[in-house]
């Protein structure tokens, strides 16, 4: 477990990635592939692997869901770590969850 201070005062290149990646579950991947689907997914990440080439609407919309439903999310590893619920932490978690879905694909393709 990686608490938000440790992440917050890191200087390891991937703390972002590292930290987000935590909060991903099986089920937060699925959401994110039945939104977007692997074919936009990746096409996206090869233009930019921050994926902010996908409207932040798009994000948000499902970051309000996610939030909304916390059976997606391990709340008390949340509460753990010390991170607070937000929108702009749900899109960081969903944007990790894709960014682990394209790298599967593109692994197997």
């Amino acid at each position: 477990m990686i608490t938000r201070h440790e992440y917050l005062n890191s200087k390891e290149p991937n703390r972002h990635q590292k930290y987000y990646a935590q909060f991903v579950t099986d089920e937060i991947r699925a959401m994110v592939l039945k939104r977007f689907g692997i074919e936009k997914l990746c096409a996206a990440y090869a233009e930019d692997t921050d994926l902010n080439n996908i409207q932040l609407v798009n994000w948000d919309g499902l970051g309000i869901h996610l939030m909304h439903n916390s059976r997606y999310l391990d709340c008390e590893l949340i509460k753990k770590t010390g991170q607070g619920y937000s929108n702009a932490g749900a899109v960081c978690i969903l944007k990790e969850a894709a960014r682990q879905l394209i790298q599967h694909e593109l692994k197997y393709k």
